[in-house]
């Protein structure tokens, strides 16, 4: 759990009543990224405890969505308000950005963004593309050279071929010549 430094030493954390909002009035602001959760996914343990922690809300939704679709129902006196008020449709819809959020924390792009972060791999990457990018001038200047070529090959062919019609006709008329 997120919310408890204690969990990590194997004690059960309690649960907590009270959810604070973080709203973030404006982007410019000095202390942009202190406590908001982007600046924090940079940080892998972070990342991995948030993750379990949605998976586990995700996982949480899925059964009691499960169980009203079988008709159970929690009553009693510790089973909070929220829990017992709930339908289908509401867990449905609650589940919807659990599932954006696990997506978007596991997908390959995240990935990449949070490894291009490090300086030496942004480094790494910007030199690969500086040698993509002249490579691919390199093979531009070849594919122009061989247009060229094929144009003059394409030439030469017809030109060729202009001169063997030429001699077949001149050949069949001179054998026409010696045999007759």
């Amino acid at each position: 759990d997120l919310t408890d430094a204690s969990n990590e030493a194997g004690e059960a954390a309690e649960p907590q009543e009270e959810w604070t909002v973080i709203e973030q009035e404006d982007a410019d602001s000095s202390d942009h990224g202190k406590g908001y959760p982007g600046v924090q996914l940079e940080d892998a343990d972070f990342r991995a405890r948030l993750l379990n922690d949605v998976l586990e809300l995700r996982a949480f939704l899925m059964q009691r969505k499960l169980e009203l679709d079988r008709g159970e129902v929690w009553t009693g006196e510790g089973v909070p308000g929220a829990v017992q008020e709930a339908t289908p449709e509401s867990l449905a819809s609650m589940l919807a950005p659990v599932e954006a959020a696990v997506e978007r924390l596991t997908c390959s792009e995240t990935d990449l963004l949070l490894t291009l972060k490090q300086r030496k791999q942004l480094l790494r990457t910007a030199k690969g593309l500086k040698q993509k990018a002249s490579a691919e001038s390199k093979f531009r200047g070849l594919i122009a050279g061989l247009d060229d070529k094929r144009r003059e090959a394409r030439g030469h062919i017809q030109g060729t071929t202009t001169k063997l019609e030429f001699l077949m006709v001149h050949t069949a008329r001179l054998k026409g010549h010696v045999e007759g």
